[in-house]
């Protein structure tokens, strides 16, 4: 029944977020993994929860992956338990607009993907929907 409920919660609020808000203790953990990793990508995955047409972040969800300075790749096997909403990875580079590469895997991975780039600040987090529009957000 939860992963019905997601599928349908997918697709009703896929045109209607009206907000994104990220909690304090995750944008400070995106931004200090970015910085650990430099100059390779991380990935991580966020966790959250829908409420009305609000998608509230609380956390990151690591997996595996092999990293290099110009992309990550990795096996994506997440329980169906979790909260999964997306994705976030960096860039090391002043850059924080998505690749190709990086659309392939927004559809892949939720609803909302976060891409941070260089020097790994909050004010260099970007969020996107699945085909790389881009969400605003603000901390929580």
């Amino acid at each position: 029944m939860k992963l019905i409920k997601k599928i349908k919660e997918f697709f009703t609020l896929k045109k209607t977020i009206q907000e994104i808000t990220i909690s304090e203790e995750t944008i400070q953990k995106i931004c200090g993994i970015a910085k650990d990793t430099h100059p390779k990508e991380f990935l991580a995955f966020l966790e959250g929860r829908i409420i009305g047409n609000k998608i509230i972040i609380t956390d990151i969800l690591f997996q595996p992956y092999i990293a290099n300075k110009h992309s990550t790749w990795g096996h994506i096997d997440l329980p169906l338990t979790s909260n999964v909403l997306g994705s976030i990875h960096s860039h090391p580079s002043y850059s924080n607009t998505p690749s190709r590469a990086d659309l392939h895997l927004f559809g892949k991975t939720g609803i909302v993907h976060g891409i941070i780039k260089k020097p790994y600040s909050e004010e260099d987090i970007q969020i996107y929907d699945n085909y790389g529009n881009k969400i605003n957000h603000k901390k929580k």
